[in-house]
């Protein structure tokens, strides 16, 4: 049995979902900062990408120092020093320097078109653009913890 064909132009939609990402980059905005443990005990510094007032995204910061970390890299520090206010006055510069890549992946089970965002090299968040590569996913996740614990 021959394998089910692709849907047509269902390829050039990753072209279209990176310019949706680059269009919706204009937009963003800083929004809250939150503080969390992970799991393990680990402290996470967080903050939202917003998008027409709704989370995108969030950026990881190092509890430490306040370093914006490259999207996976996890430290293993259990308490704060970095103070909530620094990453807050850093913000609004980071979403200013924020690069749409150009190149997108596919995600099946959620059906959408994942774009990466990167600062100084580093990626560091993903923005997902639904499978027809015209209107931008908020994240789900993200928006519940900035609403639980962002300030």
């Amino acid at each position: 049995m021959p394998p089910a064909a692709l849907p047509p132009d269902f390829l050039q939609k990753a072209f279209q979902a990176v310019e949706t990402a680059k269009a919706a980059r204009t937009l963003f905005t800083p929004g809250p900062v939150w503080i969390m443990k992970a799991p393990a005990g680990e402290v996470v510094v967080k903050a939202a990408i917003l998008y027409q007032g709704v989370a995108v995204g969030a950026l990881e910061f190092s509890p430490v120092d306040g370093v914006l970390l490259p999207k996976g890299y996890k430290l293993r520090v259990y308490s704060v020093t970095v103070p909530v206010e620094q990453v807050k006055r850093e913000l609004p510069g980071i979403i200013a320097k924020l690069q749409v890549l150009t190149g997108a992946e596919y995600r099946e089970p959620e059906a959408c078109w994942v774009v990466p965002l990167a600062v100084e090299g580093k990626i560091v968040a993903h923005l997902k653009v639904y499978y027809d590569g015209v209107h931008v996913i908020p994240d789900y996740p993200v928006d519940q913890e900035m609403r639980a614990y962002g300030r």
